[in-house]
């Protein structure tokens, strides 16, 4: 009996590492946000026009990732919440490059290590707050309404989550709504917004739109979303190891000042 357990054993040990490597050589399909998370993942443009390539400081992490590991790679834009479900039934779709954590996520979702981050701000109009907006705490947020984007993750803001608007499909619709005093004020990272500016309307330079850092939240991470089935987790694997050799290295970094040259 003992000889039989320990052939099962030595069995189910190769079976695994030939899991491991069905990998190479196979089709990855990925898919992000159709509303694009510049400069993360996005449309390329030439001339001020989209191409149908999607670049970014996430497209070139994984590219690196998977070229040294054999691994072949699709990526398409979807609706976010799509993205999700599709994602999540780990059928047409394996990898997810950028996502916030939350626990709701988690329970359904292998997450990789963060590979970047970015700074929490608030949104609000001067127009309707002449005098300014100043958020030094969770209490102090709380007494605001605020706006966001559907599907979007706003728990790591410390909110209830069923208490925003998150009526909006993109950072032009969310600063109409902010206009029409739908809301006092929105969240979202600085880094997306910048990014959104470079490749779509630089909302920035909307002259009424005030904006100041959380500064008593940490900054916020980012993770690669898998399924939680058996490539889902070895993708997770893999992933996992090589950002932390990136990391290691100094690759990440490089990457990152790619996009981001003051950094």
């Amino acid at each position: 009996m003992k000889r039989l357990i320990l052939l099962l054993m030595f069995l189910s040990f190769f079976y695994v590492e030939a899991l491991a490597l069905n990998l190479k050589g196979t089709t990855i399909h990925i898919v992000d946000d159709s509303s694009e998370w510049a400069p993360y993942t996005y449309y390329k443009r030439v001339g001020g026009k989209a191409t149908k390539e999607i670049v970014g400081f996430s497209v070139d992490v994984i590219d690196a990732i998977f070229k040294k590991n054999g691994i072949n790679y699709t990526i398409e834009l979807r609706p976010w919440k799509r993205a999700l479900e599709e994602t999540q039934a780990g059928v047409k779709f394996h990898l997810i490059l950028n996502a916030s954590f939350n626990e709701e996520r988690a329970a359904v979702f292998n997450y990789s290590i963060p590979y970047y981050t970015t700074t929490p701000h608030y949104f609000y109009s001067k127009a309707n707050n002449p005098i300014r907006i100043i958020i030094k705490s969770k209490e102090d947020l709380e007494r605001y309404k605020i706006g966001g984007i559907r599907g979007y993750n706003y728990i790591p803001y410390g909110v209830d989550m069923s208490k925003i608007d998150t009526d909006a499909s993109d950072f032009v619709a969310l600063i109409e709504k902010l206009k029409k005093g739908r809301f006092d004020i929105f969240l979202e990272n600085l880094e997306p917004v910048v990014g959104y500016s470079t490749v779509a309307k630089n909302v920035l330079k909307d002259a009424d739109l005030a904006y100041a850092p959380l500064t008593y939240l940490e900054r916020a991470k980012f993770h690669m979303l898998m399924p939680k089935n058996e490539v889902g987790a070895e993708l997770k694997k893999i992933i996992d190891e090589e950002i932390s050799l990136m990391e290691k290295s100094g690759e990440l970094n490089k990457i990152l000042k790619k996009y981001f040259p003051s950094k």
